[in-house]
């Protein structure tokens, strides 16, 4: 469910948490191939970090097939479906926070 990718902010260093997201998303130190193991994990700190890391981009006024080829053009997708999917759901949260109408 869409409940299960909530943290809790208590529990997660969120200076970290932000601080691996903008070297992520900068490919600080990664490459696109480590982006996407990141952002999938199923932790409260992944999670945070794939928040995080999503507030880079500024999808509003962007049609969707646009705003995802902007956000799977910055790191390569993969792992098992249910990793992507994760990935995608943050995608798809963030893009509705840009586009709310």
């Amino acid at each position: 469910s869409l409940h299960s990718f909530h943290y809790s902010p208590k529990a997660v260093d969120i200076p970290s948490a932000e601080r691996l997201a903008k070297r992520l998303y900068h490919l600080d130190g990664f490459k696109k191939s480590d982006v996407s193991r990141h952002l999938s994990k199923n932790n409260e700190f992944s999670r945070a970090v794939a928040e995080e890391y999503v507030k880079h981009f500024d999808f509003a006024g962007q049609t969707l097939d646009a705003a995802l080829r902007a956000f799977l053009g910055r790191f390569a997708l993969s792992g098992e479906t249910q990793e992507r999917e994760r990935v995608l759901v943050h995608f798809s949260r963030r893009y509705l926070e840009c586009n709310p109408g």
